[in-house]
């Protein structure tokens, strides 16, 4: 990938448990908020909308994409990594079946 041989670009990589990790994130998410489009790194892997969720299979290649909000295939990335329990519960009965990004 070359999308930052012109400008940098930000990754992030944090895990759920840790604190750190938390404390980190809005601010992550200020810095995006203000960066200006366009977004180089989505443009050359050709995003076509946002959010774009990948899993990504053992064998480094994306097997499974889910763009913009589909609650149906969110619960069946989050089977494929073996998260045990429903993704989405009673709490998120008002959450939208989908909706584009």
């Amino acid at each position: 990938m070359t999308a930052w041989a012109t400008r940098p670009a930000l990754f992030v990589f944090g895990h759920r448990d840790c604190v750190t990790t938390r404390m980190a994130l809005p601010f992550v998410d200020r810095i995006h908020r203000r960066r200006p489009p366009p977004y180089p790194v989505a443009a050359e892997m050709g995003l076509r909308s946002v959010p774009t969720v990948m899993l990504v299979g053992t064998n480094g290649l994306i097997a499974r994409t889910c763009e913009g909000f589909k609650r149906d295939e969110l619960e069946a990335m989050a089977r494929e990594i073996g998260m045990a329990g429903p993704l989405f519960t009673e709490a998120d009965a008002g959450v939208p079946a989908r909706r584009p990004g």
